[in-house]
């Protein structure tokens, strides 16, 4: 079975393989999805391969998911976190799951990973002109598979600039501005093409899409896209791509702007579905109630050792980059909730919510059991 999204990543890759054409209609381009995922998959496609190919590969991602789980935490905690993280992230079905299907998710998942993982090696020092390369082009690369972490990788280099010491140096802002110059290299051109070929300067024409679904009158945290948008997908039809993706966005700023306290309380219970363990599916699956009820089993308790352990190593002063991480992972949920949510994009970040929790389970053992 292939979910509605999955089809498009494939649609669209095959006609990129087959006719050169970057979109769903032959003739007919589009901007909708990112090209990070789609030149991802593309070879696969290529090779003649479909689902099974490219979940494959995926497992093999999900595998480097897990080494660079530990990895972040053995840097931070030592030996024994990293062996925690490796079996919480082994025994967490969301990610898992998610692996077995055509969605980015885990492959921005490492790439989110290898950002951490370069700045926590560089923790105790600014970035040097290699590492801040390396950076900005994890972070270049990760934007065009997901454009919404943009502002969570750019607000965190902007944080970790200012939390050094002293705080206006241009030495202190010069790593972070050649990550963000690397990462501009990778998306620009795709913006590029969209201006010529399409006459946008979007990162993604599907964003109004999105914006809308999670902010109308119909619009609820829970439902993502089986939300009712009939009446405004009545009012664009005839349109183009870009000049749809103008109107979404259009109606749901001026829903946002005139129900103020209504778009204020959707947008916190958005932001309070990023942690939730269900959600109203447009594709309906047996066994569903059952896979949420693990997810549940399995979240919480992680979700709970991790703030807990923010709240301890701010306490006791024993912080190494945990609050930074949690902080991370707040703004993803906070920059998700302007939209809609799906469980889903968690994904992308859950494994950091696992390095939290591994690192506090190791730092309550009795020093003598430390590695």
């Amino acid at each position: 079975m292939l979910f509605f999204d999955e089809q498009e990543y494939l649609t669209i890759a095959r006609n990129l393989i087959a006719y050169g054409i970057y979109g769903y209609e032959l003739g007919v381009p589009s901007a909708a999805r990112p090209p990070g995922y789609i030149f991802f998959i593309a070879p696969i496609v290529a090779l003649g391969l479909d689902k099974p190919a490219i979940v494959l590969v995926q497992i093999l991602l999900w595998g480097g998911s897990l080494y660079l789980t530990g990895l972040i935490s053995c840097q931070m905690r030592g030996p024994r976190a990293g062996a925690l993280a490796i079996v919480f992230a082994i025994l967490y079905p969301l990610c898992s799951f998610v692996t077995l299907t055509v969605y980015p998710q885990i492959l921005t998942a490492v790439l989110i990973l290898l950002f951490v993982w370069i700045l926590v090696k560089n923790r105790d020092n600014l970035l040097d002109t290699q590492g801040s390369i390396l950076i900005g082009i994890v972070s270049g690369l990760t934007i065009l598979l997901s454009p919404i972490i943009l502002p969570v990788f750019f607000g965190m280099l902007v944080f970790l600039s200012f939390s050094s010491l002293p705080f206006f140096s241009f030495r202190n802002f010069r790593p972070s501005l050649i990550a963000i110059l690397v990462s501009c290299c990778f998306v620009l051109p795709w913006i590029g093409r969209n201006w010529i070929v399409m006459g946008t300067t979007s990162i993604s024409t599907i964003v109004g899409f999105n914006l809308l679904y999670g902010n109308s009158e119909n619009a609820a945290p829970e439902l993502g896209t089986t939300a009712s948008i009939d009446q405004y997908a009545d009012a664009v039809r005839g349109m183009n791509e870009v000049e749809a993706d103008r109107a979404f966005r259009s109606f749901a700023v001026d829903w946002a702007s005139n129900n103020p306290l209504a778009a204020t309380k959707l947008y916190f219970g958005k932001f309070l579905q990023f942690f939730a363990y269900k959600e109203v599916l447009r594709t309906q699956m047996a066994g569903v109630d059952s896979f949420q009820a693990i997810v549940a089993i399995s979240y919480y308790p992680l979700l709970l050792l991790s703030a807990v352990g923010v709240i301890y190593f701010a306490a006791t002063k024993t912080n190494r980059g945990e609050i930074t991480i949690w902080l991370m992972y707040l703004s993803v949920a906070a920059v998700h909730a302007v939209f809609l949510q799906r469980l889903r994009y968690r994904v992308e970040v859950d494994f950091l919510m696992i390095v939290i929790a591994a690192n506090f389970l190791a730092a309550m053992f009795p020093a003598k059991f430390r590695s």
